[in-house]
This record gives structure tokens, sequence and C-alpha cells, in this order.
């Protein structure tokens, strides 16, 4: 089963086991497998090791001197540099009630002594990959808040006016420079200003037409328009507009960016 290593190691494992032939045989297992490995003999020594380099994985004999593998993954999971590590526990006993604590105190698997080699290779690979899914997920939901922050704040700096609005026709967000556009001191007076979306253009139809194309089309550009502003001013605008839809492709709402017509 001896394969040569890839020259980038697949992830880092630390072995946490008093018995050193087992030590030395989990180690060249997973070594061949090209698993960048460390090997330490106590549960003290375990702690100083993740201290100094946060390993991928642990795995973690129960029954050692002084500090067990119950206590040491207990101190793992308190930590919140180390809470994330996957713990899998190694152990010849094979009582419930042994699993039940080892899962309990936040273990992520279990394999009996003796063991085998397919069971370690096939286990370890399992928890790495969840793993890197949860990895890949939280970075997933960082950028997509960090998008969601630079959207608001290109939102609300504009200069030009833009707004969401719902299918139905309401403004659902506007920025101040669209509140101003329109006459209003801030987004939350134009926001409360009511009425069926065809009564704020000047020519009703325009807002049929404009849905036409954005049905049509998916979205209309530079479309000049007149509509009436606070105390039904008339403004020339100029407003382009996209329909935006979710990943089942079902319309959301619309977003559209509003420019004063000079002249």
């Amino acid at each position: 089963m001896t394969r040569n290593p890839p020259e980038i190691p697949l992830a880092s494992i630390l072995i946490v086991d008093d018995t050193i032939a087992h030590l030395r045989l989990m180690s060249d297992i997973l070594s061949e497998q090209g698993y960048r490995v460390r090997q330490v003999p106590n549960g003290q020594m375990a702690l100083t090791s993740v201290k100094a380099a946060v390993p991928d994985l642990i795995l973690l004999d129960i029954s050692m001197p002084g500090l067990n593998g119950y206590e040491v993954c207990r101190q793992l999971k308190a930590s919140p540099q180390t809470a994330s590590v996957p713990v899998i526990f190694i152990s010849a006993l094979d009582e419930a009630l042994d699993k039940v604590k080892a899962f309990a105190l936040g273990g992520a698997d279990y394999i009996n002594k003796p063991f085998q080699f397919e069971e370690i290779l096939a286990r370890v690979k399992t928890q790495l990959t969840i793993r890197s899914l949860r990895q890949q997920l939280q970075e997933q939901q960082y950028r997509t808040q960090e998008a969601e922050i630079n959207y608001h704040r290109l939102f609300e700096n504009a200069m030009e006016g833009i707004y969401q609005m719902a299918i139905d026709g309401c403004f659902s967000r506007v920025n101040l420079a669209l509140a101003q556009m329109y006459g209003y001191e801030s987004p939350q007076q134009l926001l409360s200003v009511r009425g069926r979306v065809e009564q704020r253009y000047v020519n009703p139809n325009q807002w049929y037409e404009i849905k036409a194309d954005l049905e049509q089309q998916g979205a209309v550009l530079q479309r000049p328009s007149e509509v009436y502003g606070a105390e039904n001013k008339v403004l020339k605008i100029c407003e382009s507009i996209r329909a935006v839809w979710d990943k089942q492709e079902i319309l959301k709402y619309y977003e559209g960016m509003v420019d004063i017509k000079s002249g």
C-alpha cells in the first residue's frame, strides 16, 4: 500500500498516543499518503504542540497517563483557536458510555483498537473533507457579508439616486441622493409616500412600458421619464432599471438608478 507522497502535503495531522508502537504505525500509514504528521506521546505535549501550530486534524488516544484524551479534547474545544479542529478518538475501550462521552466532548469520530489501516484512512479523509467544506462555507459567507457591506456603502454614499423596488411597485429601499432629487429631506420621507407605481409618472403608461421591457429584456437603460416629486413637482429624469432574480429564477425585486436630466 506504500505510495510516493505528493509534492504538496494534503493536510497536517497530530497523533497523540502513549503507545510508541501505535504512534509510529499510524504515523507511517498517514505519511505514506502524503499527510504532514506530528506525533506526541502524552496529553500535555499535545496541548503544547497545538499551541505552536494548529493541525488540520487530531488523532487522540483516550487512555493515557496524566491528561487523558477526554481532558485534552475538552481543553481543545474550549479554545477559539482549536475548537474547530476535528478530533478522532482512538481507544481499546468499546463501551457505549465511552463513545457517548467522546462525542459529548466534541469528538468528531471514534476508532476502536486494534484498528484497520483502511478504516483510519477512510475516517481521516472523511473528517478532513467535512472540515474543508465547512471552511469553504465560512469563507463564502464572509465574502457575502463583505459584498453586502460594500454594496451598502455604495448605495448610501452614491451621488446618483438608487432604489430597490418591490414587485408591486413600492420602493423598499432608497438612498439619500434619490430622496433629495425627489424633494425630500430623508429616505424615510420618500418611503412613506404610498400609491401605485404608475402614479409616480406624469404619464401613467410610462410604467407599463418600462415593465414590459423589463419582462422581455431584464433591464432598461437611460430611459427618460417625467415623475412627480414632493408637492407634485414635475421632475425630468433618466433612469436605468434591472430585474433581480434569485437562484431559482424567481423575480425578487427591481433595482434602479436615477439622474436628473439637465435642460
